[in-house]
């Protein structure tokens, strides 16, 4: 619980300073980065040790707690999503398609390892449900903003999909493995929710991961605070003349505004910055606009080479 408290710190720490600043959808959106862990920590450590260490008790956790987490939850009045902003709707989403794979998840991973590790991630989906109950509580939206209607993305994770295949060679594979595997996981993660019809958690997780493969195919680009303020100016400008909800775009606006304001280098905050700017922000037409023209249908091909070894 030690280590999870000092490792969240710095995320709640930002979260704190956007809040302050006025940036709720950045404050929302740091705070989800670290509401499972703490959590789920928190439950877990609740329960006195040397029941934590039985596996009948996480069997009897995992019992109590299927009707609300699990995937056949029993029917019932869901959130009114439909009702949040789209930033909120978005987070929602997310957090709703997570909860039943943690709690699918905790008891085959207690009978593999250690019951309090199936305590752990069965805190996971608990910690899914409270912040999905926690977004839904906030300011339903101006009924004078008409919702977004996000379409299939499907044709654009792909996109992403294979801009992150082709960057996938030595030496940066190597080098920068871990974000590989970060954005694949939110790729994946985005066709899951598109599928289930999520279709604002689909394009959040897209975003990212398109921010991210920006960062990845441009090292080094950057933008000072400066020059973030002047175009953020120009955004600002633009989503206030606007009649529709803009929370999706103003998330991600203020994450670039608070990241080039970060004077630690080994923060990235310009060349997060710069992505979004560059990247993200202009891509908002393509994923809320209308769906491109669907490409010719292309037939199963394959390429079989024959080779001969010597001496065979």
């Amino acid at each position: 619980m030690r280590d999870i408290r000092a490792s969240s710190a710095p995320l709640l720490a930002e979260a704190e300073r956007a809040l302050a600043e006025g940036k709720r959808w950045l404050a929302l959106s740091r705070l989800e980065r670290v509401w499972t862990d703490l959590e789920a920590a928190e439950y877990s450590s609740a329960i006195p040790g040397d029941l934590r260490h039985q596996m009948s008790e996480l069997e009897r956790e995992w019992q109590r707690l299927a009707p609300e987490l699990g995937a056949h939850r029993t029917p019932g009045p869901r959130p009114a999503f439909e009702l949040l902003p789209a930033a909120a709707r978005a987070l929602a989403e997310a957090a709703l398609a997570q909860m039943p794979v943690y709690y699918e998840a905790s008891l085959d991973y207690g009978r593999n390892t250690a019951p309090e590790y199936g305590l752990f991630y069965l805190g996971a989906a608990r910690a899914q449900r409270d912040f999905i109950s926690l977004v839904a509580s906030l300011p339903r939206r101006p009924k004078t903003w008409p919702a977004l209607s996000p379409r299939d993305v499907t044709g654009e994770i792909a996109a992403v999909r294979d801009e992150l295949l082709a960057a996938y060679r030595p030496p940066l594979s190597i080098e920068r493995h871990a974000v590989f595997i970060r954005i694949s996981a939110l790729l994946k993660e985005a066709d899951e929710l598109g599928a289930a019809g999520a279709r604002y958690g689909a394009v959040l997780r897209l975003l990212d991961a398109k921010a991210r493969v920006a960062r990845l195919l441009h090292p080094g680009r950057t933008m000072g605070r400066d020059q973030a303020a002047a175009r953020a100016a120009t955004y600002e400008a633009v989503l206030g003349s606007s009649p529709l909800d803009t929370t999706l775009q103003r998330l991600f606006l203020e994450t670039a505004q608070f990241s080039a304001a970060n004077p630690d280098p080994a923060a990235g905050g310009g060349e997060i910055a710069a992505a979004i700017f560059e990247d993200v922000l202009p891509y908002f037409p393509v994923v809320l606009g209308p769906a491109p023209p669907a490409p010719p249908q292309r037939l199963a091909e394959a390429t079989v080479t024959l080779v001969r070894w010597p001496y065979t």
